[in-house]
């Protein structure tokens, strides 16, 4: 049987790193471009230069201070690999500085090809120390946008012929310690291994997320002891990640699957350095019938030719003795982050009975900055569960989170995101997407997988700021609406004259039966709403502010708010209300339309994301002129 990590080929990197400066990074010797710059000229950085890679003076006498140290002295870069691949992320990323003719200080080119890259001995080569100040995360400066993951991930593991991995725990500060296992598994556990099989990683593979669905094959309740990595090809395996199917919608077998995977549940997670989780006493109950996916971050930036990997996950379970743990998240289920902003969501979990907090695994996506939760006791004191800082997609461990909570605590749990894009960010479990949640393992399990209780606010209002697409000329103070979410289908819009008129938003409301599996309570809520539009022919403009409080029967509770700010012209179609928005300001996309002006009212359907469904969202104006 195979070992769990195969020594033959995995690296402890918490132990090896191949690309070690010798010198401290912050030593007053150890000049970076903005150490020589001027004022201006960091100015021009800034302002033009979306990343550039800068590297310390290359100078004979810095010759022997900048070195590196590589695991593998004999290896030679792919250069195929460089040419499809390499080649056009350093020029993309560094080109600007680090061009043909240097520019803004930088004392190099990078982008005079792959001999001048590799040439001299492994240790002091270019390419050497531009993964040096990649890999640890020196550079770029700070106050430029990160490398993406994948490119970080495929420089370095191009450079060290797969033998490294970038460190994405450099720069995180966390004040819980991971939750790690014994070295050795208790006696008499069964073992079963779910892994890839044999699994092609092609020359070319780059940030591939391939999923392996398994029927779990057990014939009665069992407790899950311990769980560990396999890990066969170390060169191309990036993370790793133990999902258990809660519809049983994926089909048996392998596919690609990037991203979140919608009703899943995470069990479990590696990524190098990580390794196995075990539970004290008792475990996790799985019983006949489950479905598991093991997913697998793959990143041949290597180039390595050949390879078929057999990585994956080993479950070590008995029968079902001692206590019974559970997955429980509790975290804020919906919200919007502006575009290019830095944005906090908070959701709050009211606690019905004693539970063992065992560990937990902060979950959020690529715009995650920052996770932090605490208990609320019913008493009014505050206890920390865990605060992290510095957040990485590539590093979503376990924590140890040894506590108990009990009848009338609150678990509050607050997620912040910086959305550098210039389109709002909503809850989904797309990549593109955002979470907020705690995988938490607890003793007993809870009935409901997911917490995130709606507390009254005295708060009622919508914070309303006129938005970049309306006129001069718009109301700072339009009067506030409310509307209870509508439970039925709505009819059909009729269309009409939309006229030349300025309009004062009456209140909004969304369209809303079951979604999913999720079902609205008998007071299901309210929105909150001020806005105005303008109407001139073809033309609409809509400028509003939409506060959505929503109550589930499932007890996932929102309470979020949207702000719209678009123009465009309405197209119409074949039928009569129905058409296109042709947006020509604002944050979203053109999209379907329905309209109805009756009187001195007018109805406009505007399509809304709520927990990664797309449902038709009801503005009612009436008119002011």
């Amino acid at each position: 049987m195979r070992d769990s990590v195969r020594q033959r080929k995995q690296r402890d990197c918490s132990i090896v790193r191949t690309y070690r400066v010798r010198y401290p990074v912050n030593a007053q010797s150890d000049l970076t471009v903005l150490d020589v710059l001027s004022a201006q000229e960091v100015h021009m950085i800034k302002r033009f230069i979306y990343l550039c890679i800068a590297i310390a003076s290359f100078s004979c006498a810095e010759e022997e201070r900048g070195k590196v140290t590589p695991a593998d002295q004999s290896c030679v870069p792919s250069r195929l690999m460089y040419d499809s691949v390499v080649a056009d992320s350093i020029e993309q990323q560094c080109g600007t500085c680090h061009g043909e003719t240097p520019q803004f200080g930088a004392p190099q080119s990078l982008t005079r090809g792959y001999e001048d890259l590799v040439s001299g001995d492994p240790g002091g080569r270019l390419i050497d120390r531009i993964v040096a100040r990649v890999a640890n995360k020196t550079m770029p400066p700070v106050g430029t946008p990160p490398i993406a993951h994948n490119v970080q991930d495929t420089l370095v593991e191009w450079a060290s012929c797969g033998a490294e991995h970038t460190d994405h725990s450099v720069g995180l500060v966390v004040d819980r310690p991971v939750f790690t296992a014994p070295e050795q598994a208790p006696s008499g556990l069964t073992t079963l291994d779910l892994t890839a099989p044999d699994f092609v990683v092609g020359e070319k593979t780059l940030d591939l997320y391939q999923c392996f669905v398994f029927d779990v094959p057990v014939e009665e309740d069992r407790f899950i002891r311990r769980i560990e990595p396999v890990v066969d090809v170390s060169e191309v395996l990036h993370h790793v990640v133990l999902l258990r199917d809660l519809k049983k919608k994926f089909e048996v077998g392998s596919k690609a699957c990037k991203g979140a995977l919608s009703n899943t549940q995470y069990l479990y997670a590696w990524a190098p350095g990580g390794g196995a989780l075990q539970f004290p006493e008792g475990g996790l109950r799985v019983s006949p019938g489950e479905r598991y996916i093991v997913q697998i971050h793959y990143n041949n930036g290597a180039g390595l030719k050949g390879v078929k990997d057999n990585s994956g996950v080993r479950l070590l379970h008995a029968k079902p003795e001692g206590k019974e743990f559970g997955m429980f998240a509790p975290g804020p289920a919906a919200f919007a982050i502006p575009a290019n902003s830095t944005f906090a969501a908070t959701g709050t979990c009211k606690v019905s009975k004693k539970l063992e907090l065992l560990a937990g695994m902060p979950h959020m996506h690529s715009f995650g900055t920052a996770f932090n939760q605490r208990v609320i006791r019913a008493d009014g004191s505050k206890e920390t569960v865990i605060d992290l800082t510095g957040w990485s997609f590539e590093m979503q461990p376990f924590y140890h989170l040894p506590m108990t909570v009990g009848p009338g605590d609150l678990i509050e749990t607050t997620c912040t995101w910086h959305n550098n894009t210039e389109k709002t960010v909503t809850t989904g479990e797309k990549t593109g997407d955002e979470m907020c949640f705690n995988f938490m393992y607890t003793s007993p399990p809870t009935k409901k997988a997911y917490c995130n209780d709606f507390i009254i606010s005295p708060n009622t209002d919508v914070d309303y700021k006129v938005g970049k697409c309306a006129p001069e000329d718009a109301d700072p103070t339009p009067p506030k609406g409310t509307h209870p979410p509508e439970l039925e289908s709505m009819d059909p819009l009729t269309g009409g004259d939309l006229g030349k008129h300025s309009w004062e938003l009456s209140y909004s409301t969304l369209v809303i039966g079951p979604v999913g599996n999720v079902f609205l309570a008998d007071d299901p809520g309210l929105f909150i709403a001020k806005g105005q539009a303008w109407t001139d022919g073809d033309q609409l403009t809509i400028d509003a502010a939409v506060r959505l409080i929503l109550k589930t029967k499932q007890g996932v509770s929102i309470d979020s708010t949207d702000f719209l700010s678009a123009s465009g012209t309405v197209v119409k179609g074949d039928k009569e209300g129905q058409g296109e928005w042709k947006i020509s300001c604002g944050d979203i996309k053109s999209q379907p339309i329905r309209w109805q002006v009756s009187g001195d009212e007018l109805w406009v359907t505007v399509d809304k994301t709520l927990v990664s469904y797309t449902l038709p969202g009801l503005y009612v104006f009436k008119r002011r002129d």
